[in-house]
C-alpha cells in the first residue's frame, strides 16, 4: 500500500509475515517506534551508535523471545529497518500500520543533495570500519617491519605534503605564468603499475592487493567487489621515494542492464529500432541472420538430441512443439540445480583430474547450465521461427520495413539484440568502479590525471594480456567446450558518485594531437543526460544480508541465489529482493534508494558500436597501440600542463598540501581513520619514527 503525502513521496506500508497479534509483531512494532523516534545527529559516528544499540538489543530479544522460525524472520525485518533508517529513512506509525518514507533528493541545491548522499554513504564505511577484519587489516598495515635495511609501513608510500609543496614553490616562485613542464616532471612523474595478486612492492616488499586495498578504505563509498572480469591499478610517482601512491583505480565487468547506456550504444529494441525505421538494409539483414546462426552454433545440444528433448531438424526448422519441450526441460533443471547446487563446487574439486574438454561437457550438462542452454536456445529458436514463418530471408527493403511495424517481427529482433549484447558487454566493454587520488595529489587534482589514464593504450594491452588465453565460464559451459572470448577493449563506463555532476570526470578531455603530434579527434568522458534509476542495494548493510541469507536457508522453498557464478547478475542484489519477500516486506519499494547518478563514457576506438554490436572484428583505437608507456607518459605530461600548471597558482592549495606531514604524530589524509582510535596508536607513531 502506497499513501502519496503533501511532499509529493510516497508512504510505504510495511505488512511482514507475522499475526498482529503474536508476539513478533509487538517486538516488531517496537522496533520501528523507537526508530521512529530517533532523532537523526550530525555525527555519524553517534548516529551509527544509536542504531547499532538498538539492531544488537533487538536481535537479542528476537533470539530470547521467539521461536527459530519466527526469530530468524525478526532478526532480518529488524536489520533491515535499522539500515533504512540510518539512511534517514522516516518511520511512521499509525494505528496497526507501519510506513516507511524514502529521503526526497534535495532539487534546489546540488551541494545539499552531495552532502545528502556523502552522509549515507559514510554511514556505510562507518560500519564498515568497525569490524575486527577490517580493523586488524588497517592496524596491520600502518605496522613498521624492516625490509632491506629499512623500517617501512604503508606510510612509505605516501608523499609528505611540505616536501611535495616546497619542490613545486622551487618552481613557481620568481618565476613568470610559463613553467617547463620538464621540471614539474621531475617533482611528480606519474606511471600506472597494475596489480599482481602474487606480486610486491619492490621498495616496501607490502602486498600490492594490500596496498591497493588500503588506499580504497579512504575512499567515502564502501567497495563491493563484482564477479567476471577484474583488473586492478595502482598510480604512482617515480619522482620521490618509494614511488608513493597518487592514486588508484578498478575496471570491472560492466553492469549487464544500464538503460541510459544501452540505449547510447543501440543495445536496447528502441534504439535499434529507431535506426531501422527508415533504412533496412540487406547488409542489416544479413547481419541479422548471420548474428542468429552463429548465436545458435555457440549451444552445447548434444544432450538435447540425445534425450530426444529436440530433433536437429527442429532446430533449423523449430516448432511450437519444440520450444515447449525445451521450456519444460528448462524449468525441471532449475529446479534440480537449486535442490542440488552443490553439484557444481564438487566438480570444481574435481577439476585438476579432468581434461578440459570434458570439463566443459560435464559442466555443461550440470542442470544449471542445462537449464540455461534450453532456455536460450528456447529463444533464440522463436526468433527462427518467427523469421521464417516471415520469409525474411527473402524480402525486400521495403518488406522488412512493413514487417518491422509488427509485434513478431519486433520480438524476434529483441532476442537476437539481446543475446549479442549479452556476448559483448562482459568482454569488450568494462566499467570505472574505482578511479581516483590520494592525498596530497587530490588537492591537485590527481583524480583526472587518474581518469585521464585510463585512455591508455597500457590498459588495454593489460586486458588483452590478462584475458587473452582465459576460457569464459559462461560461455564454456554453454558451449560444452573452452571458450577463449578475447578482449577488445573499446569502451569504458561509469557513473559519478553521487547524484550531482562529477569534478572528476567533468569536461575532462584530451585532444590526441597531444598524445600523437596530429590529429583532430577527442578523447573524452561524455556525461549522458538521462540519469540511473537510482534502484541497487547500497543501502543495506553486510548484517542484513547474511541476515536475509539465513531466512533463505531455512525456507521451505529451495535458494535461489546461492552465489554461483552463473546463476543470473548481481547476486548480492537479488539475494537481498529474496530475502525482503520472504519477510514479506516490499522488495522493490526498498530496493529503490532513489539517488539517481550521472553516467559517463569513455570511447577508446573509434568503431566501438560495430564492435558491442557484432558488425566489425578490429577496433580503430583512437590512441596508437605501441609503445603503449610513451603514452602514459604523453598522457601524464598533458596533465600536468592542463591540468597541474594552473592548479599550482593557487597558494591555498600549496598551503593545504603542507598538511600533509609524515612527521610525528602522522596528521596525512590519506592515512585511514579508524572509528575509536586503537589503544596502540602511539606505540605505532613511535615505531614510525624509526
Amino acid at each position: 500500500m502506497k499513501i502519496p503525502d503533501a511532499t509529493n513521496n510516497e508512504l510505504i506500508e510495511i505488512n511482514p509475515n507475522f499475526d498482529k497479534r503474536s508476539k513478533a509483531y509487538l517486538l516488531f512494532k517496537d522496533v520501528a517506534r523507537r526508530l521512529s523516534s530517533l532523532e537523526v545527529c550530525d555525527e555519524i559516528g553517534r548516529w551509527v551508535d544509536s542504531i547499532e544499540s538498538i539492531r544488537k538489543e533487538n536481535l537479542n530479544r528476537a533470539t530470547d523471545f521467539l521461536n527459530s522460525k519466527d526469530a530468524i524472520v525478526l532478526k532480518a525485518i529488524v536489520s533491515a529497518l535499522c539500515d533504512l533508517r540510518a539512511q534517514d529513512w522516516r518511520i511512521t506509525i499509525e494505528g496497526r500500520s507501519v510506513f516507511l518514507m524514502r529521503p526526497l533528493p534535495d532539487a534546489a541545491s546540488s551541494v545539499r543533495e552531495k552532502e545528502r548522499v556523502r552522509r549515507g554513504l559514510l554511514i556505510e564505511k562507518e560500519m564498515e570500519l568497525r569490524s575486527d577484519n577490517v580493523r586488524n587489516f588497517i592496524l596491520d598495515m600502518e605496522k613498521q617491519r624492516w625490509y632491506r635495511d629499512k623500517w617501512v609501513s604503508i606510510f612509505s608510500l605516501m608523499r609528505d605534503g611540505h616536501s611535495l609543496s616546497s619542490k613545486i614553490k622551487q618552481i613557481v616562485d620568481g618565476q613568470s605564468d610559463r613553467y617547463s613542464i620538464t621540471k614539474f616532471d621531475a617533482v611528480i612523474s606519474p606511471y600506472i603499475q597494475f596489480v599482481d595478486p602474487e606480486s610486491n612492492c619492490e621498495f616496501t616488499g607490502l602486498r600490492l592487493v594490500d596496498i591497493w586495498r588500503y588506499f580504497r578504505y579512504t575512499w567515502s563509498s564502501v567497495y563491493k567487489s563484482t564477479p567476471g572480469r577484474t583488473i586492478q591499478i595502482l598510480i604512482r610517482d617515480s619522482a620521490a621515494a618509494n614511488h608513493p601512491i597518487i592514486g588508484i583505480a578498478a575496471l570491472s565487468s560492466a553492469v549487464a542492464q544500464q538503460t541510459v547506456r544501452d540505449n547510447w550504444i543501440g543495445w536496447t529494441p528502441t534504439a535499434y529500432f529507431q535506426k531501422l525505421d527508415s533504412h533496412f538494409s540487406d547488409q542489416e539483414a544479413k547481419w541479422v541472420l548471420n548474428s542468429l546462426d552463429e548465436l545458435l552454433r555457440s549451444i552445447y545440444v548434444k544432450d538435447f538430441l540425445q534425450n530426444k528433448i529436440i530433433a536437429r531438424k527442429e532446430i533449423k526448422f523449430p516448432t511450437q512443439e519444440a520450444i515447449s519441450r525445451l521450456t519444460e526441460f528448462s524449468e525441471k533443471s532449475k529446479k534440480n540445480h537449486y535442490l542440488y547446487p552443490q553439484r557444481i563446487e564438487e566438480q570444481e574439486r574435481r577439476s585438476a583430474t579432468i581434461a578440459p574438454k570434458q570439463f566443459w561437457r560435464e559442466r555443461a550438462e550440470m542442470p544449471l547450465f542445462a537449464s540455461k542452454r534450453a532456455s536460450q536456445l528456447c529463444r533464440l529458436l522463436e526468433a527462427r521461427l518467427t523469421l521464417n514463418r516471415l520469409n525474411f530471408k527473402n524480402t525486400s527493403e521495403d518488406e522488412r520495413l512493413k514487417l518491422l511495424k509488427t509485434i513478431s517481427m519486433k520480438k524476434a529482433l529483441s532476442i537476437i539484440l539481446r543475446e549479442v549484447k549479452a556476448s559483448h558487454i562482459g568482454i569488450d566493454m568494462m566499467a570505472i568502479n574505482v578511479c581516483g587520488s590520494v592525498a596530497p595529489y587530490n588537492a591537485l587534482l590527481g583524480g583526472k590525471l587518474v581518469a585521464m589514464m585510463m585512455a591508455s593504450s597500457e590498459v588495454i594491452e593489460e586486458c588483452k594480456r590478462k584475458y587473452d588465453k582465459a576460457e569464459s565460464v559462461i560461455a564454456s559451459a554453454m558451449s560444452g567446450r573452452p571458450v577463449i572470448r578475447r578482449p577488445r577493449l573499446v569502451l569504458l563506463e561509469t557513473t559519478s558518485l553521487y547524484g550531482v555532476a562529477s569534478s572528476q570526470y567533468n569536461r575532462l578531455k584530451i585532444p590526441v594531437r597531444e598524445i600523437t603530434g596530429n590529429g583532430e579527434d577527442m578523447l573524452e568522458f561524455l556525461e549522458f543526460d538521462e540519469r540511473t534509476e537510482g534502484y541497487g542495494s547500497f543501502h543495506f548493510s553486510k548484517q542484513t544480508v547474511e541476515a536475509l541469507n539465513e531466512l533463505q536457508a531455512q525456507s521451505h522453498d529451495f535458494r535461489k541465489v546461492n552465489s554461483i557464478f552463473g546463476e543470473g547478475v548481481s547476486p548480492r542484489l537479488r539475494k537481498i529482493r529474496a530475502g525482503l519477500t520472504l519477510a514479506g516486506l516490499p522488495s522493490a519499494d526498498l530496493l529503490l534508494h532513489g539517488s539517481k547518478r550521472i553516467v559517463y563514457a569513455l570511447v577508446l576506438a573509434k568503431n566501438f558500436r560495430q564492435v558491442l554490436l557484432n558488425k566489425a572484428e578490429r577496433p580503430k583505437y583512437i590512441l596508437p597501440q605501441k609503445k603503449s608507456k610513451e603514452v602514459s607518459k604523453k598522457i601524464s605530461q598533458y596533465w600536468i600542463k592542463r591540468w597541474l600548471m594552473m592548479r599550482v597558482k593557487n597558494e591555498t592549495v600549496l598551503g593545504e598540501i603542507e598538511k600533509d606531514t609524515l612527521d610525528y604524530p602522522i596528521k596525512h589524509r590519506a592515512r585511514v581513520l579508524l572509528p575509536d582510535t586503537a589503544p596502540n596508536e602511539s606505540l605505532q607513531e613511535e615505531l614510525f619514527q624509526l
